[in-house]
């Protein structure tokens, strides 16, 4: 949900390309570009789809909002990566002035293509992420009924445990999408599971199995 570039799933369509939002992306990139720095764009553009998805209407465009929005872990984080990747990899690491270009823009986000001779970017993520979320602040939580957002305590958030958002990804999005796996399937969840935990594991994480150990797994 709050993509800028695909419907949210009530809408029953969350993974076509959606040109009406892209557009509304583009005037508004231009509209704010004019005046502000582009993390500063990225943090409104990422705000005003949030609000989208929650209330009925926001600044310079009405919306019908989603009464099913979902803002939590770990789509919580991803809307936030999300705002600035275009900035972070879509732009020449050649341009100084770090400017992105739309059409170039549309290029990645309809087609998945790059541009002939692009040089892709080195630059860092982390902090981005920080500023565009300090810019307008939301805990997690969803939509019970039309624009009625409620905090969902459960799901961590930048303030919260990095473990939970760990554990919930691995308990909760990975078991719903395989909720009963079986050979060739299974060895490969556990093996992705596995490289996916190690950097948190080495540090304070506990490594979870939904599927049991390898070896000893529940199927």
């Amino acid at each position: 949900d709050a993509s800028m570039t695909h419907g949210d799933a009530f809408f029953r369509d969350n993974h076509s390309f959606n040109e009406t939002l892209f557009d509304q992306v583009c005037n508004e990139f231009d509209h704010l570009t004019a005046r502000q720095p582009l993390l500063t764009v990225a943090a409104e553009l990422r705000w005003q789809h949030i609000q989208q998805s929650i209330v009925t209407t926001v600044p310079f465009r009405p919306i019908v909002c989603n009464p099913q929005f979902s803002f939590v872990s770990p789509r919580y984080f991803t809307a936030y990566a999300e705002s600035i990747f275009p900035l972070l990899f879509f732009v020449d690491s050649r341009k100084t002035d770090v400017e992105l270009d739309m059409t170039t823009a549309r290029g990645f986000f309809q087609n998945s293509q790059m541009p002939d001779g692009f040089f892709c970017s080195n630059r860092t993520i982390t902090s981005n992420i920080t500023t565009v979320f300090s810019a307008h602040p939301i805990q997690p939580g969803k939509n019970e009924g039309v624009g009625n957002y409620v905090l969902d305590p459960t799901s961590t958030s930048f303030q919260g445990d990095g473990c939970l958002l760990y554990t919930n990804f691995v308990n909760q999005t990975v078991w719903l999408l395989y909720p009963n796996p079986g050979g060739v399937l299974l060895d490969a969840l556990n093996q992705n599971l596995d490289y996916f935990s190690s950097p948190l594991v080495n540090s304070t994480c506990t490594q979870v199995f939904p599927y049991g150990k390898p070896g000893n797994s529940l199927y």
